[in-house]
């Protein structure tokens, strides 16, 4: 009943206004019979008119005084809603919701093909709009989330593009079932036929947006982080991660893109543990020439105390404890190698490069042909990738010069020609 009421009601006003737009159009000169579609026509234009005039409204005026509004209240989420202009595509959906509304009045059910084509191009303009807004609220929350965090982007950034594209899918969708005019749980139903065809087109999006989310949740890369991923050239800094894949930059500036599921599925070292900790390991041996291994001597020991070198690298009490050490005959000195091995660790804590807060190793591993490797592991107090080569290279070249005063020969081919003896 009162659903009648009100179409009675559209229609009066409807035939209103439709005189009135034949009263203007007759004084203009229009035929009488082709009247009553320009009256309809002219209805329609006013609609849009109007319709126009309240987005201007909305949008330059309402928009620009809720903004003022938000600013003066100093919220911190203010600027990315204003970024991503979230508000003018909400402010956006009333103009056409209002066409919606008023096209009954300009297309009486005589017009009912011309009403049914209009309401579905609002219709989808609406759809549009809609996606928009949604977009919007997503990169408006995603670019807070920055802010909050402190970071220029971040793992979730291909959840974000996924997320969008999923949007965008099913407003087509939405869209395609407008158009044809069937239910859109029935557009589905056909696109589910060909699901096993969209997952091998989709294939590396899906494994991407998969990877992405199991990035974001265990925290396992982020932005500047430094990578090196096995069985690829990639070794160096995370600037991009997205949907399909991560973009490195090596220390060479040339870019690796790696399939950002190949993150999940392969191992890759992440070195960011390294920065938190502020130091750096360093891993060296130098190959021992075994001919120059020899028993230690009086001669030998005299020789090591007289060295200015030797007291110059270790303290005064370490010092005088290193030399009761090599004058007690212990079992672990009795080489040249021995008290050069000691030596070497005693060095290793005195020096104000390396790290006391971490294990410092230095041991013989088993010979090979090309000599016996003495091994040094230990922390430098630097990540500064040119600092820590220096520090690197500083250290070693004194562990090369004081295997002299020991009488150690470091492996070299030519030594070992020079030892081979004619058969």
């Amino acid at each position: 009943m009162l659903e009648s009421k009100l179409e009675k009601e559209k229609e009066t006003l409807a035939d209103k206004t439709a005189g009135v737009a034949q009263d203007l159009l007759n004084h203009v000169g229009f035929s009488p019979t082709r009247a009553d579609i320009w009256n309809r026509l002219l209805v329609f234009l006013a609609i849009l008119i109007i319709a126009f005039l309240f987005h201007i409204f909305l949008n330059k005026v309402l928009v620009k005084f809720i903004h003022l509004l938000l600013r003066n209240l100093k919220l911190p989420w203010e600027n990315y809603l204003y970024e991503h202009k979230l508000l003018n595509h909400i402010f956006e959906l009333f103009p056409p919701f209002l066409i919606q509304i008023l096209l009954p009045i300009a297309f009486t059910p005589d017009y009912d093909n011309v009403l049914k084509v209009l309401s579905k191009i609002v219709s989808i303009y609406i759809v549009i709009i809609f996606t928009h807004i949604i977009i919007s609220l997503i990169q408006s929350m995603f670019k807070y989330h920055l802010m909050k965090h402190n970071a220029v982007t971040s793992p979730y950034k291909g959840v974000v593009e996924m997320s969008k594209i999923v949007i965008v899918a099913l407003c087509i969708l939405i869209i395609i079932s407008i158009i044809v005019n069937i239910h859109l749980t029935s557009v589905i139903t056909y696109i589910g036929a060909f699901a096993a065809v969209i997952v091998l087109v989709f294939k590396d999006t899906l494994l991407g947006f998969v990877a992405g989310i199991q990035l974001a949740q265990n925290k396992m890369v982020k932005i500047g982080d430094w990578i090196t991923v096995s069985g690829t050239a990639a070794s160096g800094t995370i600037v991009d991660i997205t949907i399909l894949t991560v973009k490195i930059r090596n220390f060479d500036n040339t870019y690796v893109f790696v399939p950002a599921y190949n993150l999940i599925s392969n191992s890759f070292q992440n070195w960011v543990g390294m920065y938190e900790t502020g130091v750096r390991r360093m891993n060296k041996s130098i190959y021992i020439d075994t001919n120059s291994i020899k028993e230690t001597t009086p001669e030998l020991i005299e020789k090591i105390k007289n060295c200015d070198l030797v007291k110059k690298y270790i303290a005064d009490k370490d010092y005088q404890q290193y030399l009761e050490m090599i004058s007690s005959g212990a079992e672990d000195v009795s080489t040249n190698l021995g008290l050069f091995r000691i030596w070497v660790a005693m060095m290793f804590q005195k020096d104000p490069a390396i790290s006391n807060n971490y294990y410092q190793i230095v041991e013989n591993e088993p010979a090979i042909g090309t000599g016996l490797p003495l091994n040094f592991m230990f922390f430098v107090d630097t990540t500064d990738w040119k600092t820590y080569e220096n520090e690197q290279s500083r250290i070693y070249e004194k562990l090369m010069k004081m295997m002299n005063y020991y009488d150690l020969k470091q492996f070299q081919f030519d030594t070992m020609v020079q030892n081979l003896k004619p058969v």
